[in-house]
């Protein structure tokens, strides 16, 4: 009989409890056996599925402990997880202890790695799991010198940081993923700690290190480098890295947009958002990818492209802030956290952080897995509803009366049930627009409104932070310039009023996905039906009644807490020296707001002393507090 596996998929993830199936989990299988039992598979088929997913009893992060020996013979303790063990050679000591632990005694392999359930090479995962193994440079060169030809290890070097670009499954997605650790956070503070002359030095041992494996990167090797990439990801998925690579740093859009002139000295006629991209990528491969902070290694999906002095706080009248010099590889995470604060603001955040009570790190975490297990529940629960040609219980009174992240859920179902490129599907993004003589015309995050070629009314027209419109006399192309100058616009949510409207038209009339006994449309009702009481989607709702219940009483005990950290902000923001440095810079910032101050001289000013201040404050909490431990 046949069957589709999506839907199944869909079934089996809106019944387990988390909303994430786990092949692992024993009450997931059991449930996943109930689904395929009831939509008529074979029982016989059902069974081996489950047997063989049953085998895979060994969690990938398990721990193999292993011995190695440097080519002096030398022999320490080397630590991998099971998964990356059984990307090894057969013969490597980390792929025997796997073997070993599977209970076979590292015997012969009769299964094939490249088609193993066991393994992880059937993932889509499987290319970055075969590059980012555990090796640390001093072994991965005392393997490279046993291998011998200069050629081929530099090509083999260059193949890994190819594997970094490869995009991973593993990859984080949803609220809380961009949590920094307390490794991160010690990292961090050990960063600042150094000088600027210490930081660059990090940098350019790094860089030194990956020259001595592949000796300078020539544009011949960014060449074969996007050839491959190409070939490995397809045109579509490689065109769509390419667009990313441009924009990664987010910087303005005179470094992403437009040629160079024809007379540019390294660069004539060419487009820069593709040289951009270049050397983009000839940064990741002269680094190898490696974050200075750490010195880990750090996947291109899970990386962003960090200024190391922000593009809002630069400087440097002799040379612009967007280029290799100013450029450092980070986890998305870290640089989140970072934004565009000064050394002395972020320190001032990672004490703060590091602060944090074991409550309210309880709490940061039990709302991000509340938001990313109610987003997956209810996303699940309408989209099997749209599947299933059940109405339930939706209306559009009851769609009024959801709450904001409700509604976008339910438009989430809808998106995935008509799919992208569908005219029923409904966009939750737009770009920023001002309104002129009843036209809206696209502008800048910074304010800067797009011209249009022989309309000079739109020429130089810059958003005030009051809202008003501000006109500069300008010409075309340089009206254009300021345009392209400012940080692209970038997808603003549209407003809620809108999402609701879309989503009630779609779900009435022609467009309505569900239907009648003998196959006409049928739209949603406009007000609820009491009688109707759906069972899975009240298990949704108590369970979330309950998590939040949790979170409410994680709040109060923090209220309660007076050395928790958000006790220990409040008592700062109740000093008088703090209300002082907020009103006078508030006054000195006037109409332009602290994004474009009235008097940015005075204002520059308060705001060093302002964060100086803040900062020995935290100090001050972090002595007191480790005293008392």
């Amino acid at each position: 009989m046949s069957f589709d596996l999506g839907k199944l998929f869909i079934e089996w993830r809106r019944l387990v409890p988390t909303g994430i199936p786990n092949p692992y989990n024993d009450y997931h299988l059991v449930l996943l056996k109930e689904i395929c039992l009831k939509r008529g598979i074979d029982e016989d088929v059902v069974n081996n599925v489950i047997l063989t997913l049953e085998k895979k009893d060994i969690d990938p992060d398990t721990k193999i402990t292993y011995k190695h020996k440097d080519p002096q013979g030398n022999e320490t303790d080397r630590e991998t997880t099971y998964a990356k063990a059984l990307q090894r050679d057969k013969e490597h000591p980390a792929y025997i202890a796997a073997k070993k632990l599977q209970g076979d005694g590292g015997g012969e392999d009769t299964e094939d790695k490249s088609t193993s359930i066991a393994g992880s090479d059937i993932s889509t995962d499987s290319y970055t799991d075969s590059a980012l193994t555990d090796k640390s440079d001093d072994e991965e060169d005392g393997e490279e010198k046993e291998k011998g030809n200069s050629q081929s290890k530099r090509e083999e070097t260059i193949s890994k940081v190819l594997e970094l670009f490869i995009p991973s499954g593993e990859q984080k997605k949803g609220a809380g993923r961009f949590a920094m650790t307390q490794k991160d956070v010690d990292d961090y503070k050990a960063w600042l700690k150094l000088t600027p002359e210490e930081r660059e030095a990090k940098q350019e041992e790094i860089v030194k290190r990956q020259k001595d494996k592949i000796g300078e990167v020539t544009e011949e090797d960014v060449d074969g480098f996007l050839t491959t990439l190409e070939e490995r990801l397809g045109k579509d998925n490689f065109d769509s890295l390419i667009a990313s690579i441009k924009k990664k740093g987010d910087p303005p859009g005179e470094y992403t947009k437009g040629k160079y002139p024809e007379d540019h000295d390294k660069y004539p006629g060419q487009f820069v958002g593709r040289v951009r991209a270049r050397n983009v990528i000839k940064h990741y491969l002269q680094t190898g990818g490696v974050n200075p902070m750490n010195g880990e290694k750090v996947a291109f999906g899970d990386s962003q492209l960090d200024h190391i002095k922000s593009l809002d706080n630069w400087d440097d009248p002799n040379i612009g802030p967007d280029g290799p010099h100013n450029w450092m590889w980070m986890e998305a995470r870290i640089n989140q956290f970072k934004g565009s604060l000064t050394d002395t603001e972020v320190e001032a955040k990672l004490i703060e952080r590091g602060l944090k009570t074991a409550n309210e790190l309880d709490k940061e975490t039990s709302e991000a897995d509340l938001k990313n297990w109610q987003t997956e529940a209810e996303i699940a629960y309408w989209e099997t509803r749209f599947d299933s040609n059940d109405i339930a219980n939706l209306s559009v009174e009851s769609i009024e009366d959801m709450s904001a992240v409700e509604r976008t859920n339910l438009v989430k179902a809808w998106n995935r049930y008509v799919g992208e490129g569908d005219k029923r599907y409904i966009p939750r993004y737009g770009t920023r627009k001002v309104e002129i003589d009843g036209k809206e015309y696209p502008i800048s995050r910074d304010g800067a409104m797009q011209p249009v070629k022989d309309d000079l009314k739109t020429y130089g027209i810059q958003k005030q932070p009051d809202g008003s419109l501000k006109q500069t006399k300008m010409s075309y192309d340089e009206a254009m310039d300021a345009y392209n100058a400012a940080r692209a616009s970038g997808g603003t949510s549209i407003t809620v009023g809108e999402v609701r409207v879309n989503i009630i038209k779609a779900l009435i009339g022609v467009q309505s996905p569900f239907t009648d006994e003998k196959g006409n449309r049928i739209a949603i009702p406009s007000k609820k039906d009491e009688s109707i009481v759906n069972e899975e989607f009240t298990k949704i709702e108590n369970h979330k009644k309950d998590r939040k219940k949790y979170i409410d009483d994680l709040k109060k005990d923090i209220k309660a807490n007076p050395q928790s950290a958000d006790n220990l902000k409040k008592q700062i923001e109740k000093e008088p020296e703090y209300k002082k440095y907020k009103e006078d810079m508030k006054k000195a910032a006037g109409k332009g707001k602290a994004k474009k101050p009235d008097n940015p001289k005075e204002y520059a000013r308060l705001k060093k002393e302002y964060d100086e201040w803040r900062l020995n404050k935290w100090r001050g909490w972090q002595s007191l507090i480790d005293l008392q431990k």
